[in-house]
């Protein structure tokens, strides 16, 4: 592409003050072609990766409370529930939800709708110098009691 005379010269006489030449004009093979289009993958060529997990609670724990006394071992998907009426415990189906740093289990257990909710803490059982690295939530319908695990 050829510029006008008009546009050249005060270019030239910039070019000459500043001891810059001006590159030669490239042959017609030498010029640059268009860019390559760039192609964006698509969400079926993108691998989707999960959010990492937060929670540090693991999939196997005792959870217990005092006054009044109850417990609850979980292991995956299931949850045996004890109290000194209910010594050889009930055992429910469960399901996990991790919420950031906590994780929910849900289930139900004598027509009553069961929540475990278990999380990193320290907590003390008020009974013992016994200190547990988490802390527990239970509620079986609206009785809530707190408790602790390991």
């Amino acid at each position: 592409m050829r510029c006008p005379a008009a546009l050249v010269a005060p270019l030239l006489v910039v070019a000459l003050i500043t001891g810059c030449s001006p590159a030669p004009e490239a042959e017609p093979s030498e010029r640059a072609s268009e860019p390559a289009p760039v192609s964006m993958p698509t969400s079926a060529e993108t691998p989707v990766t999960p959010p990492p997990i937060l929670t540090t609670v693991p999939q196997k724990f005792r959870a217990l409370g005092t006054e009044p006394f109850w417990s609850a071992e979980v292991e995956g998907t299931r949850l045996t529930y004890t109290t000194p009426v209910t010594q050889e415990g009930a055992t429910i189906s469960i399901v996990r939800k991790d919420a950031g740093k906590r994780a929910l289990y849900t289930g139900s257990i004598g027509g009553k709708p069961l929540e475990l909710e278990i999380w990193r803490e320290t907590c003390s059982d008020g009974m013992s110098d016994a200190d547990y690295p988490f802390t527990v939530i239970r509620r079986i319908g609206p009785d809530t009691q707190r408790g602790c695990a390991r």
